[in-house]
């Protein structure tokens, strides 16, 4: 069965490389990491001109804590988003509201 929304294939899991899908699906993620990252450093860059050097060691401390909140915050999205997707495709709203 073929899901066209606005002319648009939605069936493309079922149809595309993996290989492919792969990459289409990564490289909007990694580039977003590549931009937080890079904010980071011309944040750091800036703190560094116009504070000094202790304003540095205090992002050096906070740097990894912020990264550790990111990560679970992102372990929530993915495994929240994962679980109400197989739910909705059992047609099972008691099991995402359970979700939510």
């Amino acid at each position: 069965m073929e899901v066209f929304i606005n002319g648009v294939d939605h069936n493309i899991f079922e149809k595309e490389n993996v290989g492919k899908l792969l990459m289409k699906f990564s490289i909007p993620a990694i580039v977003s990491l590549l931009v937080a990252e890079l904010y980071n450093m011309v944040d750091t860059v800036f703190v560094g001109r116009v504070i000094g050097g202790n304003a540095i060691g205090a992002l050096v401390v906070v740097f990894p804590i912020q990264r550790i909140i990111v990560a679970i915050s992102m372990m929530i999205a993915i495994g929240s988003s994962t679980a109400i997707a197989r739910n909705n495709g059992k047609k099972d709203n008691e099991g995402i509201k359970a979700v939510v």
